[in-house]
């Protein structure tokens, strides 16, 4: 809906204020827009597949994420140059195919009957006639309605600790400060900024497509599916906080290269922590938890990326080493989330 709302506007001209643009994201507020819809995708894998299978297609969803990022990009970018209208259209085009395939999708709670326990909880929210509350305010209502969806975070403090760490998951879509970094840096132009960015993209691809799922496969049959999950993340952590430090301090192009690739191999990090999270929570909470990281996502996009353009202003003002201080704050974010998982057990 804000992309047809978007063309429409574009295409009366100057017929219409630039500003009525501003009005594309209104259908949030009905539909929840990428964050619900990446809930639902994540809450589906999760309904439809066993515990062994899921995370292999949680790789595969982030590698048509990076694909779709990358060639997007680059298939827009040339079919611009004979006319601009000519991307804009075919990605209408492609929309619509998504909406209609999402119209044959089954309902896939009940896909797997034995794997849906109710529980006490569970029923009571569903069964309770709301003529035995004498009338309780709307905020009292509210309140305990949003206990009630966040009870299994505080039955599992591993979760919220898990959960938590989500905040951070913007800084994997930190392309425009990196490319602005490296072009000012290095004084490159941003073309050749973004084949040294891409370098990123494409290891990340094939790390999610090929090296992680056999990574993953040996991991769970040494140490199971949990603990596997829990090791493998605290190794990704580690690996996205060193690639940070690496783009923030490189003083060359090389070491640049060489903390992008350290840094492509961090991108299995969130893919482990859902596949954890989820084994954590009984299969009817699987919805509330992906709403709830999504929400944690965004929130997090909406906080880190005004203070990443701040960040990156003050480090072109101090000029030297300083320049990369918006990667240099990422390293000590994801230090943090590290210790947090080092707290967490299974």
């Amino acid at each position: 809906m804000g992309l047809r709302r978007r063309l429409l506007i574009c295409y009366l001209g100057g017929a219409a204020p630039l500003k009525l643009t501003w009005l594309s994201v209104l259908h949030t507020v009905f539909g929840g827009s990428v964050t619900v819809g990446t809930a639902l995708i994540y809450t589906i894998i999760s309904d439809v597949l066993p515990k062994h299978e899921r995370l292999a297609f949680f790789f595969q969803v982030t590698a048509a994420t990076i694909a779709t990022q990358f060639l997007g990009s680059l298939i827009s970018a040339a079919l611009m140059l004979w006319d601009p209208w000519i991307p804009m259209l075919l990605g209408l085009g492609i929309e619509f195919l998504g909406i209609l395939a999402l119209l044959f999708i089954p309902e896939t709670l009940s896909y797997d009957d034995s794997s849906v326990s109710p529980t006490p909880d569970s029923t009571s929210a569903l069964s309770t006639p709301t003529t035995l509350i004498s009338r309780p305010s709307l905020w009292r209502k509210v309140s305990a309605r949003a206990h009630r969806s966040l009870s299994f975070l505080t039955s599992d403090i591993r979760i919220l600790l898990i959960v938590s760490t989500f905040h951070v998951h913007m800084l994997f879509n930190n392309r425009d400060v990196m490319l602005q970094h490296i072009s000012a840096r290095y004084n490159i132009t941003l073309a050749y900024a973004t084949a040294l960015v891409s370098i990123r993209s494409g290891l990340a691809f094939l790390l999610c497509v090929i090296v992680l799922p056999i990574v993953n496969l040996y991991s769970r049959n040494r140490f199971g599916s949990q603990l596997s999950d829990l090791v493998l993340t605290r190794i990704s952590a580690v690996f996205l906080s060193v690639g940070f430090l690496g783009v923030g301090l490189a003083p060359n192009l090389p070491l640049l290269i060489a903390g992008l690739v350290i840094n492509s191999l961090s991108w299995g990090l969130f893919s482990f922590l859902r596949s954890l999270s989820t084994s954590l929570v009984e299969a009817h909470h699987v919805a509330r938890l992906n709403s709830l990281i999504g929400v944690i996502d965004t929130a997090g996009l909406m906080v880190g990326s005004p203070l990443l353009a701040i960040l990156f202003t003050w480090g072109m003002d101090l000029h030297g080493q300083w320049s990369g201080l918006p990667f240099l704050v990422c390293a000590g974010v994801v230090a943090i989330l590290t210790l947090i998982l080092t707290r967490v057990s299974v």
